[in-house]
């Protein structure tokens, strides 16, 4: 049996005139520009090319923006464009000028993202404000494509290996940050919990930071733990096995000083799925350590404030004795209620996308509850609130789609890495469903991270109709599209 292979060859046959047009479109549209969007519009073409040239590499260019956030800021037009934006952009244009390239996966998933936007077209007719409505669709709209191209570009380990380094020195960049806020000790006076600052490195508050966590740290970890084994560690790479493990490390740490509680919630369910990494024998003393652990933290100090911190989840805010409101006490109650009353007065159409912050205050009539706070808190209600009755159903049927095909894909994966890639993948969903429930995680860039390693899980999985195989394609190598076999 023929291992997984896939050598990615750069075409030889570009059409010329394409080439020549490019040329001849970027000269005028940087002629008729100003100096500062020059720069902008020179990063992107720079993307198209990496990308013409090594889509994996530019996937990886992505990844490593998005704990970037709006920390860099480039002019463009009327507006301006973060980097992960930039990368995107030019990611896109490279894939989509060479897409004829590349076997094209429109799978189950690819659907319900299509179903999410659909729910966001029948939301037009209660939409108030275009900007909220077209940055909502954004969104989900480039972390589908993203998904698109992740599923149809990473079809090999070396090119998955590219974007798990990307991952790594993204993580490792974020520890840096978040360490020097937490020497540093200032902060929003929201951000001071117990005397400690609540790191949120460049996404604004902890819980993205939080979520970002969560949806890198189970892939590394897996790998970590599965490199014990010598064989696998060859495979893997002795310093990439390294680098994972001591990422995982500093990740946990991260997501500890954000003091977020969903992320807790989270990355304690994925930690449940990874425990199937390891070997049979060693699980039950695994599981008993850690609720060890888990009982000694309880009874400190700390652990006793996280408890008080978690009773609060379900509360409403009160104002305080001298009538000041103090967002750090907030609990969800009061978003979750106007998420409700939302749905229920526009059950089919929704709110419109994007906007449950625009209508929180019509919704909320208590005056100290008041405070919007960017989103529901609840992803099934945030999309229950936008979009109606389709959006919710749309949002479920996404994310059931997402956990049986990583449930799919495990079990059919007979390679190690295969099955380490893609229950690392279904621990970070299962972080996704539990953290969902106190936030809306499908914000910022977050969702480029869920779709890079929902892909990175399901590609390397044998085709389940079998189809996909180098002896029933026609041979194309000379005109430099991607090969690939499978077993």
């Amino acid at each position: 049996m023929k291992r997984l292979s896939q050598s990615v060859q750069v075409s030889r046959t570009i059409p010329r005139d394409m080439i020549g047009i490019g040329i001849l479109v970027l000269m005028l549209a940087f002629l008729s520009m100003p100096p500062a969007n020059i720069w902008t519009m020179g990063l992107i073409a720079l993307g198209v090319v990496l990308a013409i040239i090594s889509p994996p590499l530019m996937i990886a260019v992505v990844i490593l923006t998005v704990p970037v956030q709006e920390a860099i800021m480039l002019p463009y037009v009327r507006g301006d464009f973060t980097l992960t934006q930039i990368a995107v952009f030019g990611l896109v244009i490279g894939w989509g000028l060479t897409f004829w390239r590349y076997r094209i996966w429109l799978d189950i998933i690819t659907l319900w993202y299509a179903a999410i936007g659909g729910a966001f077209l029948i939301s037009l007719i209660a939409m108030d404000d275009p900007g909220l409505w077209v940055g909502e669709v954004y969104r989900w709209a480039i972390a589908a494509l993203f998904f698109i191209i992740c599923r149809s570009v990473l079809r090999d380990w070396a090119s998955i290996r590219v974007v798990v380094w990307a991952m790594v020195a993204a993580t490792l960049g974020t520890w840096s940050y978040a360490l020097g806020q937490v020497v540093a000790g200032t902060g929003p006076e929201g951000e001071l919990q117990n005397g400690w600052v609540r790191v949120w490195a460049e996404f604004g508050t902890p819980n993205p930071l939080a979520a970002y966590i969560e949806f890198t740290i189970p892939v590394l970890l897996i790998l970590a733990i599965l490199g014990l084994r010598s064989s696998f560690r060859r495979h893997l790479g002795e310093a990439l096995w390294m680098m994972c493990g001591i990422t995982s490390v500093m990740g946990m740490v991260i997501l500890a000083l954000t003091q977020s509680r969903g992320g807790m919630i989270g990355f304690s369910l994925a930690m449940v799925v990874v425990l199937w990494a390891l070997p049979a024998r060693l699980r039950l003393g695994t599981i008993a350590a850690g609720v060890l652990l888990v009982g000694i933290l309880v009874v400190t100090p700390a652990g006793q404030s996280q408890l008080h911190r978690f009773s609060k989840v379900f509360e409403s805010s009160e104002p305080s004795a001298t009538g000041r409101i103090d967002d750090r006490g907030f609990g969800r109650a009061s978003l979750w209620v106007a998420g409700i009353r939302m749905f229920e007065a526009h059950p089919w159409t929704g709110i419109g996308a994007g906007e449950y912050d625009y209508h929180y205050r019509e919704f909320t009539p208590v005056w100290y509850d008041r405070f919007p706070r960017g989103q529901a808190h609840n992803g099934w209600l945030q999309m229950a609130a936008q979009a109606g009755v389709a959006g919710v159903v749309a949002f479920t049927g996404w994310v059931v789609a997402s956990l049986v095909a990583l449930i799919s894909a495990l079990r059919r994966s007979t390679e190690p890495i295969a099955r380490a890639l893609a229950l690392g993948a279904l621990a970070i969903m299962f972080a996704f469903v539990a953290h969902s429930l106190v936030d809306y995680l499908n914000v910022l860039s977050l969702g480029l991270q869920i779709s890079a390693v929902t892909a990175i899980g399901l590609n390397l999985a044998p085709d389940p109709l079998m189809a996909y195989r180098q002896q029933d394609l026609p041979d194309v190598s000379s005109r430099g599209v991607f090969r690939t076999e499978i077993a």
